[in-house]
């Protein structure tokens, strides 16, 4: 389900896309969309995907969290994040193309919220 409320995450202020509570260890993982300006331009702001894992306080822990921004020079936003059965984690979003067409994206992260290619 999504979350309609703003939570604090490393000092931001985010909407998420998605949230997966771990209960095991009280961590969460959030997708959320960021904006990015390019080149100090305004008309080459972009959005891309923003995936952490928090505790339950919304800070990053030293041993188990990450935080890590994927995207390129257009625009990318998370949908949907779950875990994999390997203990990372697969990402559900779009992107734009470089000729306005919007595409799915389906990405794989590891459990240290690093992408597999």
């Amino acid at each position: 389900n999504p979350v309609t409320s703003t939570i604090a995450v490393n000092g931001f202020s985010l909407i998420p896309n998605a949230v997966i509570q771990e209960p095991i260890f009280k961590e969460y993982v959030i997708l959320a969309t960021t904006t990015r300006n390019r080149d100090n331009d305004p008309a080459r702001n972009d959005t891309d995907f923003y995936v952490t894992k928090v505790g339950a306080d919304g800070v990053e822990s030293e041993l188990t969290g990450f935080t890590n921004i994927f995207g390129g020079t257009g625009s990318e936003r998370g949908a949907a994040i779950v875990q994999a059965d390997d203990g990372g984690y697969v990402i559900l979003g779009t992107m734009l193309n470089t000729n306005g067409k919007e595409l799915v994206v389906l990405a794989k992260i590891n459990s240290n919220g690093e992408l597999i290619n």
